[in-house]
């Protein structure tokens, strides 16, 4: 009765962990090993071949279940795989020699459907519910999107076009996204100009005028300035005049003149295992999340921007505007920059909230501002 309840046979076979590829069953498999050859490979130590199954069928329940578990079964429905589909669907997992086989052997001959055919895991409904919001706002909708219903067929789970914000929002929430940066936190930011160079003032480096605020950037339409800076002056740098450019730059540094609160896309938790009983659930999430912020920091399509960079500013002012957690409102957003992969930030600093640091310039309570750090101003030519 037992094994027919956890659905695989025992071994006597054993695994070392360089015979699997998920990192999760390698740990497994390397707390558990002996004194033991690899039936697969011959290396020692290795674990218990039913080390590897119970692992492994902790991923095959979240991802499948029986047929006959299922209630309001239709064949209409769905797809049916049986146990050998199932296996071969995590072929990637058993780098061994033959290993896949021996799993093949243990696994029983059930009838399985996928685990999300009638709810769809929470990770691949948000990426379908971006794609469609990304969609809409670029080519059908722009401004009243929130408004619409949406598909009127959508299935339970799924995320309305209208909710995707929130529904992302209430990712970052639970997985603790939004950080405290200390007050004189350091951005760099750099402007590109000719020869003759420019004045060394913060309105002249720091965010852009509202009234020349002609051209879309990546978090902010034409016409919404915001501050834009990076981590280190070469990423600045690259950010608006990549090598090649034939221009000069000249890079600041600005602190804060309190403590901010940013969206972090910059350090996600690592996507979990599927196979980890403990984390294994966020792993949807997690890999849409990932693949969320690489869209993030993608570059536009050339003469595209006004187009391609709309959800992400539509994105940003959600956070800005809409979005409130229990700390507070969030002052700007973290991103990996395109260009050399470093942290990036845009802030909700206008032009007049960009001052020379000076005595008094800190104030934890007061609205937040960027200081110009008079001495670390440079210009250099991009050749």
């Amino acid at each position: 009765m037992e094994r027919e309840e956890r659905g695989w046979s025992s071994s006597d076979d054993f695994v070392c962990p360089d015979c699997v590829a998920d990192e999760y069953l390698k740990a497994q498999l390397a707390t558990d090993a002996q004194d033991e050859e690899c039936s697969f490979c011959g290396q020692s130590p290795a674990a218990p071949f039913d080390t590897l199954m119970e692992g492994f069928m902790v991923g095959v329940r979240r991802e499948y279940d029986k047929t006959e578990n299922v209630l309001y079964w239709a064949d209409d429905v769905t797809t049916r795989y049986n146990s050998s589909d199932v296996v071969w669907d995590f072929g990637d997992v058993f780098v061994g020699d033959g290993l896949i086989e021996a799993v093949l052997e243990s696994i029983d001959d059930d009838e399985w459907v996928p685990a999300d055919f009638a709810v769809p895991h929470d990770g691949d409904a948000l990426r379908v519910a971006w794609d469609e919001f990304s969609h809409a706002v670029k080519f059908e909708t722009r401004y009243m999107v929130w408004l619409g219903d949406g598909n009127p067929y959508a299935g339970a789970g799924d995320v309305p076009v209208s909710k995707v914000l929130q529904a992302v929002a209430d990712v970052v929430d639970r997985l603790g996204l939004v950080k405290t940066y200390a007050m004189n936190g350091r951005w760099w930011r750099a402007q590109p100009h000719g020869a003759a160079g420019i004045d060394h003032t913060a309105t002249r480096l720091g965010t852009v005028p509202a009234s020349l605020a002609t051209q879309p950037n990546r978090m902010s339409p034409a016409g919404i300035p915001m501050f834009y800076g990076a981590a280190d002056p070469v990423t600045a740098a690259g950010e608006v005049a990549p090598p090649g450019s034939g221009t000069y730059v000249t890079w600041a540094a600005f602190d804060t003149s309190r403590a901010t609160r940013v969206v972090d896309f910059t350090n996600l938790p690592p996507i979990p295992s599927i196979f980890d009983p403990e984390n294994g659930y966020e792993h949807h999430v997690l890999t849409f999340l990932h693949t969320f912020v690489k869209v993030l920091s993608s570059k536009a399509r050339p003469d595209w921007e006004a187009v391609d960079y709309v959800p992400t500013q539509v994105l940003t002012e959600y956070f800005l505007r809409v979005h409130r957690d229990p700390d507070g409102p969030v002052d700007g957003l973290l991103y990996r920059s395109a260009v050399t992969g470093d942290r990036c930030v845009v802030l909700d600093v206008l032009n007049d909230g960009c001052v020379l640091k000076g005595p008094g310039f800190e104030d934890p309570n007061g609205p937040l501002r960027l200081g110009l750090v008079k001495a670390r101003v440079e210009t250099a030519f991009v050749s």
